[in-house]
């Protein structure tokens, strides 16, 4: 059932640089992690990669409004 997403815990990634690119590849390849990420809150451009799959969902100043507004109760700061 999780490779169709069910039962997967919805998680924002704070950041977008590498370190963020590395934790996305790990959970993305990695279903039995049990999350999946729902967006990125990011100050500057997403550089082509892995990190192009998920929609930018503001900067770091709206992480409590796209949290609040999304639900999301997991956030992965990779900075």
């Amino acid at each position: 059932m999780q490779s169709k997403g069910l039962l997967q815990i919805p998680v924002i990634v704070i950041g977008a640089g590498r370190t963020a690119e590395l934790l996305a590849r790990t959970i993305t390849n990695d279903a039995g992690m049990g999350y999946k990420i729902v967006g990125l809150l990011e100050d500057n451009k997403v550089k082509h990669g892995i990190l192009d799959q998920f929609p930018v969902l503001g900067t770091f100043d709206d992480a409590e409004k796209v949290i609040t507004e999304t639900g999301v109760n997991r956030v992965f700061i990779a900075a």
